[in-house]
């Protein structure tokens, strides 16, 4: 918008404000992404700027900055006065004191402080000292930005579409530049810091290339901050144990990064019609400066840690390959810092290192960035000091915060320009396998860094190790980070909670407090907006909200289950949770559990919800209404096709709501398979002994996740304390359990279904007899369809049903057992049996449920024949 058109928006404007708006908008807006166009925050902001005086000053200042940089030289910046031409120099530094000045004041309104413009000023202020010094004040404008976000977060008006791309636009930003600022300037930086969760609000289906901003792929900024995370821990320290888990989680990320598909990505990437030809060549190429870079060093890392000393010379001579391509384009040129600092770190080569200086000088033609001289400092001191001492595995690794002491702290700005967008939805994937009718649920970033297996980007999640003895430091309790490829779930079953001891007890102790103390420090003492995103995992306030038992329960669940775990004091309650965030207009749902339809009754008094049949045809449901899915169904046993009723729920815009209660984690993964949200009655399998009542809600969508928590606060349906740590203790035997009890059905089972198969039997013999006393049996393992196979590949569940051919056979025959017992529920450790009609009336009066337990199959087997005898002689 140059100031001769008139802009009525900017005619209370000085000329020499107007001037660098016009800069602002010519070489600003390109600076800092890979593709300019008309949909670049930069150009975006200034609309927002135009009508807020305190983001127009900051824009203006960091404008008035890169002009005054014009009139230095890269060779020469130390040795040369500030230029003069239209007092550049005093411009810069009195717009900075301007805007400095107004976002202070800004942040001292309470109501100025939580508006989006105010974030993006302080934002702005990150790249302004970049452009100004490289100085490390970048961090101290990180860090409250961040807190602003936090802070504008809870703001209850709905953004327009515009501050939303803007909000994105910064948050990946700050991610990307916590990320690589943590792997050479600021050690600790992850650990030390509060983490900003990546927030995704563009849709997915609006994005095209030109409006993605990135650079390097998200995916692998997430493994940098994976070792960086276990480099931080090589001056601490720690146990065998814990050394041998550092060396195979970095080990495992850098092989996860070399697996990474590079043009799989690009090509994966939306695409508008309006997409550059050669964008997807560019993009790929400019992730493979960042792939090697990162190979590199997670491998340097990994040296570190075993003492060795690997040779990458073939990886350094493609970075270095990489980066002469990438010096072709301005546009990836601009993006290219982190991976020539990688480059220059390890090469030893005159010839390579004059390269790499000369593209830090062309860095520095194209963007005018302090920051990048300083960098060249650090390289050329680096070298030197290298050159004087034996070259050992990774001296940069270990020299990182005492070697350069002497120096201004520099590669800030790594990538700052167009690797700021994250596609956490492109980096990872859903794999094929996941059903076609799956909804994608965006990941997130956070602290605890987990890269999750795909088809594309094939990978690994990894968790942060902490102290044996500190709590984890952030609000990221699910460490659902431990992949099934990582640690298998009965393992997982163990350790998800290991972050989160408070003590040093092996087993978790019994956290029975309904309240807990505030800090002692008036300064912490801080009123609370949010509780659920301010939860960090050692705040606790109150049991209603968060409590430490429930948090390890739900931690291990989210971890076996493979979405995020939200625990209810019961089944029906985490069922009436999940229809009270859905709100449907419609419900399909089967037979099943009597305890489903009289929450649905319910929920109809309330709302209207009319209730279908499962099998209704597509076209009787609507987007927003609800497919309850119980499979294995009560009380039968048999299973459906989860894949199937997610396809004809998608297909209209409707959920599937999975109730797995009957195949826990291990049997059945309904996730796989396009379910939304999958439910269990967490009193059957979960608690396994017969003791504890609990509900348990997961679900892959963060923003989900975190509605059923508020709602749960709301309404108070939480789980009790003790049962919480009744739910600990028994997940940790949840496989060999469930193993047993769904081995020992089948055989069961099996010796069932060959006894009434058998054509004419002795009369006396086994056979005779179970075909005298039963009419029917019912079990998903007795099914035939091909897709059963694949849903449950470990076993099919440990209940089953049986008819029997008389009503009296059905009410006499569990008085008639010695070591079934006669009692309603499933799941536990000792095995029951229930004539169903006492608690569901609708179910058929000569059927039996029949839950297996942990006793021994034979005994089991003896006892039903010794009862159907009874039965015979009576």
């Amino acid at each position: 918008m140059p100031f001769e058109l008139g802009d009525p928006s900017v005619a209370c404007l000085d000329p020499t404000s107007k001037y660098y708006l016009s800069y602002y908008e010519d070489c600003i807006c390109s600076l800092f992404i890979v593709y300019d166009s008309e949909s670049n925050p930069f150009r975006k902001l200034m609309s927002l700027a135009l009508s807020d005086a305190t983001l127009l000053k900051a824009a203006l200042a960091l404008a008035a900055r890169h002009r005054a940089n014009l009139g230095y030289s890269f060779q020469r910046y130390d040795e040369e006065s500030p230029p003069t031409h239209l007092h550049v120099h005093q411009d810069a530094l009195g717009y900075k004191h301007r805007a400095i000045k107004a976002i202070s004041n800004a942040l001292n309104d309470p109501i100025l402080c939580a508006q989006d413009s105010t974030v993006a000023s302080v934002f702005l202020l990150i790249f302004l000292d970049l452009l100004e010094s490289g100085s490390d004040r970048w961090n101290f404008h990180l860090e409250g930005a961040k807190k602003l976000i936090r802070f504008s977060q809870h703001q209850a008006r709905e953004p327009g579409q515009t501050v939303k791309l803007i909000r994105d636009f910064i948050h990946s930003q700050i991610y990307l530049i916590e990320t690589l600022g943590a792997t050479f300037v600021r050690p600790n930086l992850l650990t030390d810091s509060n983490p900003l969760e990546q927030a995704r609000v563009v849709p997915k289906e609006t994005e095209a290339v030109e409006q993605s901003f990135l650079g390097c792929p998200d995916y692998l900024l997430i493994a940098i901050r994976c070792i960086s995370l276990s480099r931080d821990s090589i001056h601490d320290p720690f146990d065998q144990e814990t050394l041998e888990y550092h060396k195979y989680n970095v080990a495992s990320v850098v092989q996860m990064v070399t697996e990474f598909d590079c043009w799989a990505w690009a090509v994966n990437l939306p695409q508008s019609d309006q997409t550059q030809e050669n964008a997807i060549n560019d993009l790929s190429m400019l992730a493979a400066s960042y792939k090697l870079g990162a190979e590199i060093y997670g491998q340097r890392v990994l040296d570190t840690l075993c003492h060795t000393n690997t040779s990458i010379t073939d990886l350094l001579t493609q970075l270095i390959q990489s980066i002469k391509a990438l010096c072709a384009s301005d546009n990836l040129l601009k993006c290219a810092l982190w991976p020539i600092c990688i480059a220059g770190l390890e090469c030893d080569q005159a010839g390579e290192r004059d390269f790499l200086i000369q593209s830090l000088e062309q860095f520095w033609d194209k963007t005018k960035c302090v920051n990048v001289i300083n960098a060249a400092k650090i390289l050329q001191a680096h070298w030197q000091r290298s050159g004087r001492q034996a070259r050992n595995s990774s001296p940069w690794i270990i020299d990182i915060d005492c070697g350069w002491a002497g120096q201004k702290p520099a590669l800030t700005c790594f990538g700052k320009t167009g690797c700021g967008g994250a596609r956490a939805t492109e980096a990872f994937p859903h794999t094929e396998s996941e059903g076609s009718g799956a909804r994608s649920h965006p990941p997130r970033h956070n602290h605890q860094i987990h890269i999750r297996k795909d088809a594309s980007c094939r990978g690994l999640r990894t968790r942060k190790v902490f102290n044996r003895n500190s709590l984890l430091p952030d609000r990221s309790l699910a460490v659902s980070d431990m992949a099934p490829g990582q640690a298998h779930p009965a393992t997982l079953a163990l350790h998800a909670d290991d972050p989160l001891h408070l003590v040093t007890d092996v087993a978790p102790p019994i956290h029975l407090s309904t309240t807990f103390r505030f800090p002692d420090n008036p300064d912490e003492l801080i009123p609370s907006i949010d509780p659920v995103d301010e939860f960090t995992g050692k705040n606790y306030v109150y049991s209603r909200e968060f409590a430490p038992n429930a948090t390890r329960f739900e931690s291990i669940l989210t971890s076996l289950i493979g979405g995020h775990a939200v625990s209810y004091a019961t089944g029906l309650a985490a069922l009436t949770a999940a229809l009270t965030l859905l709100n449907p207009r419609r419900i399909a749902v089967g037979q099943g559990y009597h305890g489903s339809h009289e929450v649905i009754t319910v929920i109809s008094r309330l709302s209207g919800l009319q209730k279908l049949d499962l099998d209704c045809p597509a076209e009787s449901l609507e987007k927003g209404d609800v497919v309850l899915l119980e499979t294995p169904i009560n009380p039968l046993g048999t299973a459906f096709s989860i894949e199937e009723y997610a396809k004809k729920a998608h297909s209209r815009g409707a959920y599937l709501i999975v109730d797995s209660t009957f195949a826990p984690p291990g049997l059945q993964d309904p996730f796989q398979w396009g379910a939304d949200l999958v439910l269990h009655s967490g009193s059957k399998y979960f608690g396994g002994h017969s003791d504890m009542l609990c509900g348990v809600l997961a679900t892959k969508d963060e923003k989900w996740k975190k509605q059923l928590i508020e709602d749960r606060l709301a309404v108070g349906n939480v789980i009790g304390n003790l049962e919480a740590w009744l739910g600990v203790r028994s997940l940790r035997t949840l496989e060999v359990r469930v193993q047993r009890a769904s081995q020992t059905c089948g055989k069961l089972v099996s010796w069932l279904d060959q006894a009434m198969k058998s054509a004419n039997p002795a009369p006396g013999s086994d056979e005779s007899v179970v075909q005298s006393v039963v009419s029917t049996i019912y079990h998903a393992s007795l099914q035939e369809e091909p897709w059963l196979q694949k849903q449950m590949p470990n076993g099919f569940g440990p209940v089953f049903a049986i008819v029997l051919n008389k009503e009296d056979f059905a009410r006499t025959l569990p008085s008639q057992l010695s070591f079934f017992q006669h009692a309603t529920s499933l799941g536990g450790v000792e095995s029951l049996i229930e004539w169903r009609a006492l608690s569901d009336s609708r179910v058929d009066r000569k059927l039996l449920r029949i839950s297996v337990g942990l006793e021994h199959w034979e005994d089991l087997k003896n006892d039903l024949l010794q009862a159907f005898k009874a039965l015979i002689d009576a």
